[in-house]
């Protein structure tokens, strides 16, 4: 076999795995965490500069098809004016005013004793009061499946104008903080291959994009957490308890990390740092 043949065959081979890789519809889909501010604004400029960050980058290294132009944001958790958003727009207004309360009264508390740790007291105060009470609303179940109502229906009503028919989509998640922890189960609520719960079937779109995800005609190309406080929240059911205790670990596949041959590992990366208590 000739140079000129090997060089025509090995041609034909990359342009059929082009081919197939342009099939993929790529998505980029950004979640918040918790927004730990009195006054909650919605993140439509951290979406915006990190996706241009990222395609300069990409431009750079000579990789842009692999970015798309626009992406989903998703937002949760205080009042944005999305008529699709549900209850859950009221929590950073409740959270702001039981802080103001709870501030108010603390400042009129008068004590002269010498407390080193009182100066950080005061931010770890208004963190738990403006940003985990957004977690603490989320295990709750009447909180969870607010909140999962209002991202899994953003995500599928985007993901229905990027492609009508679900066919061959490829997805990024970007998520920060408790954002993560509602991307996993959006994976969860697709990728598994258990029966879908009550609360999931509801929703429109999601039980047709499972079922392409089951035929491999969805994909996750790459997820991508920062701070996530995975790791205790996992804990929420009997049966994940009882799974952790026995010493054993999940199934990536359950969440969509499936082998794809064009997809190289890893494909779920955590950004944190030693001081991140989460």
């Amino acid at each position: 076999m000739n140079k000129s043949m090997i060089k025509r065959i090995l041609d034909k081979l990359e342009g059929l795995r082009k081919k197939r890789e342009s099939s993929w519809k790529e998505t980029v889909i950004y979640i918040h965490g918790i927004s730990p501010k009195g006054k909650v604004k919605n993140h439509d400029g951290s979406y915006s500069g990190l996706h241009q960050t990222v395609q300069q980058g990409l431009e750079k290294l000579e990789k842009k098809r692999l970015w798309p132009e626009k992406y989903i944001g998703v937002e949760w958790g205080w009042g944005t004016r999305d008529p699709q958003q549900s209850l859950d727009r009221y929590l950073a207004r409740a959270e702001r005013k039981i802080g103001e309360g709870v501030l108010e009264a603390v400042d009129k508390q008068k004590d002269w004793t010498l407390n080193p740790a009182r100066l950080a007291t005061v931010g770890m105060r208004k963190m738990f009061l403006y940003g985990v009470t957004d977690i603490i609303y989320y295990v709750l179940a009447e909180g969870e499946k607010t909140v999962r109502t209002t991202v899994f229906n953003k995500i599928l009503s985007e993901l229905k104008n990027v492609d009508a028919s679900f066919e061959n989509l490829s997805l990024t998640f970007i998520c920060h903080s408790a954002g993560s922890v509602i991307a996993h189960d959006f994976l969860y609520a697709i990728f598994n291959t258990q029966k879908a719960t009550s609360s999931q079937s509801f929703l429109p779109g999601l039980k047709r994009l499972r079922k392409k995800a089951q035929k491999g005609r969805v994909r996750l190309r790459r997820f991508y957490s920062f701070g996530s406080p995975i790791t205790p929240l996992i804990l929420r059911s009997n049966t994940l308890i009882k799974h952790f205790a026995g010493g054993k670990t999940l199934d990536p596949e359950q969440i969509g990390i499936l082998p794809f041959e064009d997809l190289k590992e890893p494909r779920w990366v955590n950004f944190w740092e030693k001081d991140d208590i989460f």
